[in-house]
Order: structure tokens, then sequence, then C-alpha cells
């Protein structure tokens, strides 16, 4: 995209080489130019650029699932961390573990239980709090309110530590 006093004047270049040179007549002098203004071409994107997701997580093969450590509310996420470490590959390991809290520094980390379940919460609960609210009977994510009661909140935040890992949250009500 070439923008010029007369107007803006886009122009395809195809580019074979490391180095390609390019000339084009304008009926005006140019002002810019932007090369691919709406990022069509393919190109690896920076950690900044990718939204965390569940699939970064689970890409990821340095991933930790950190499980709570207390026999009732352990119930609970017992289905989802088996087959997370059986399909996937997770390595599991439990809030009460030495050096736990080092995962957050190196590793995107799945954090089963919310506030009061697991104690990963005090570390990293600040990052679920950007995008939610959770509370005894609900889960509210942008303003809006959902019930708690047999629902399970699955969120996936930017590990603030490293910019290439994520942190996701995995809240379910009750039941196994």
């Amino acid at each position: 995209l070439i923008k010029t006093a007369d107007g803006d004047v886009r122009k395809a270049i195809r580019v074979k080489d490391a180095k390609t040179e390019v000339s084009f007549e304008l009926s005006s002098a140019p002002v810019s130019f932007e090369i691919d203004p709406e990022y069509q071409t393919f190109r690896i994107l920076k950690d900044e650029e990718v939204p965390p997701s569940i699939a970064s997580l689970l890409g990821d093969r340095e991933s930790v699932m950190i499980l709570p450590n207390r026999s009732k509310p352990n119930e609970k996420y017992t289905g989802v961390s088996i087959l997370l470490s059986k399909d996937y590959g997770l390595d599991t390991t439990s809030d009460t573990e030495i050096g736990v809290k080092d995962f957050l520094a190196s590793s995107s980390i799945l954090i089963l239980g919310g506030p009061g379940e697991n104690s990963m919460m005090w570390l990293t609960g600040q990052y679920l709090s950007k995008h939610a609210t959770v509370t005894d009977k609900e889960f509210i994510i942008e303003g809006k309110s959902f019930p708690r009661k047999g629902a399970v909140l699955v969120l996936s935040a930017r590990n603030p530590h490293i910019p290439s890992k994520v942190i996701c949250f995995f809240i379910a009500d009750g039941g196994k």
C-alpha cells in the first residue's frame, strides 16, 4: 500500500528471493509505504500476537497440570486429570508439592480447582480475576453471570512470566 497525495495505490509484489528490487510509477510523490497492512501473508507470530488458549497448553510438551491436594475437591477433577495426562501427556503434580510455584516461571500450567480448592490460586488468581469472577453461586465473565451449579469454567490467560506460555484454569461445580 502506497499512500500518495492523490490517494492510496495498492500493488502486489511477488517475492521469490531474499532480496527483490521493485519500482513503481505514481501520479504523485509517495507519503508512506506499507507492506501487507492487512496481515494476509503467512508469517511466524510473536508470542504477544498469539491469543492464549487451551490448544497452547495441550500443544506444549512442558505443560504441567496442578491438582488440589485435598481429598474431596480432588475427586471432582480426577476424570479430567486422567484424560489429559493420558491423551496429551500432561505431567501432573499437586498444589502442595515442594517447588510447585516454580512451574509458574517456566511452564504452561493448568490449575484444576478454584479459590479455596487449589492453593496455586493465591499465586495465579490475579490472572483469572482480570477475565472472570468466581463465587460460590456463579461465574461472572465480562459482566454476564452464569450459574455455577453443574457448570465448568475453563479460561486461558497469558503467563506474564513467559509470554509464550499460558495459565489455564479449570473450575468445576461438583460431581466427578
